[in-house]
């Protein structure tokens, strides 16, 4: 869900970036995404956004991994909308990388969120979750938050554009 609370927005208020955990890729993950040539090259998430999905991560991956276990046959999908959509992302890399669920099976889709990382996490997150939907409306604020001369976001991809006639344009960069 978006925002709803006063510790929700206290949340989208903390800006600055702190390393993503975890920070090591795992060996498929390994030398399959490029930093990019200026700016951070480690993986920086939004401390907000990773304080409040760390106070569900736990128990959200006990939930995964015991359904993951018991219907291997099934496909896991994230989703939230605005800070919930900043959280879903996380969860959907945690599915990938520390529960090992297969690429195949996880999919995220998010309406409205927020940027979640810096552009490191990006590249990162594209490689882990490659089936990422990210739809956002034309006039939505929220999507292009936080903005930050000091704090560089990025998107994870697959932006899904809605726009002022109810179009869908896909990566519309």
């Amino acid at each position: 869900r978006g925002t709803v609370s006063l510790t929700n927005m206290r949340l989208n208020l903390q800006i600055f970036m702190e390393e993503q955990s975890p920070r090591d890729d795992p060996p498929w993950l390994e030398g399959k995404w490029r930093s990019p040539s200026w700016g951070c090259k480690h993986a920086r998430i939004h401390t907000g956004f990773y304080d409040g999905y760390s106070s569900l991560r736990e128990d959200i991956l006990a939930t995964v991994r015991e359904i993951a276990i018991q219907r291997p046959q099934r496909r896991i999908l994230v989703c939230g909308h605005s800070l919930g959509g900043a959280m879903a992302t996380q969860c959907a890399f945690d599915c990938r990388v520390i529960l090992s669920v297969p690429e195949d099976k996880v999919t995220l889709i998010t309406f409205g969120s927020p940027k979640v990382g810096n552009r490191s996490f990006a590249r990162r997150f594209a490689v882990a979750v490659p089936d990422s939907f990210r739809l956002v409306n034309h006039s939505d604020f929220i999507t292009n938050q936080p903005n930050s001369p000091v704090q560089i976001y990025d998107h994870v991809p697959r932006g899904v554009l809605i726009d002022a006639h109810g179009n869908v344009v896909v990566d519309p960069m």
